[in-house]
Parts: C-alpha cells; sequence; structure tokens
C-alpha cells in the first residue's frame, strides 16, 4: 500500500493587478513529482484568476514539525 503525503505546492503566478504573487495549493500525494502533476491540472481550473505560472517550492505539510523534532540548535546552559 503506497503510503500518501500533503504537499503543499507553491507557484509564482501574473494576477491582474500586474504583479506577481505566490499560489499555494495543499494536495495529498505519493511523492513530490505527482503532487506537481496534480496541482498542474488544478491551475487550468477557471476560477484561478493567475497566469504565467512558474513552479517555486514543493515541501511536505509538516516539513516544519519535522525540523522542530530534530532540535538541531540545541541551547547552550
Amino acid at each position: 500500500m503506497q503510503q500518501y503525503i500533503k504537499y503543499v505546492v507553491t507557484y509564482l503566478g501574473d494576477y491582474p493587478c500586474g504583479h506577481r504573487h505566490p499560489l499555494q495549493m495543499t494536495v495529498s500525494a505519493t511523492n513530490a513529482q505527482e503532487a506537481i502533476n496534480k496541482t498542474n491540472t488544478a491551475l487550468s481550473d477557471e476560477r484561478i484568476d493567475s497566469t504565467n505560472h512558474s513552479l517555486f517550492s514543493v515541501i511536505p505539510d509538516d516539513y516544519g514539525d519535522e525540523l522542530r523534532e530534530l532540535d538541531i540548535c540545541h541551547k547552550k546552559k
């Protein structure tokens, strides 16, 4: 059985205001490439008013939680 992970996929897009802004989507996928493919399909939705999308990042939804658990920077006593 494949394990699904929630990914946050961020694109930069041109908006009607004339600026580029981030557009984030959260999807469940087995890997980052599948998450990108799923969000590429979603970008064709007519409700999204941005154009000219550039992939900016793909990270697991709980990425920050995992870093906190590592406690990389130990405080000196």
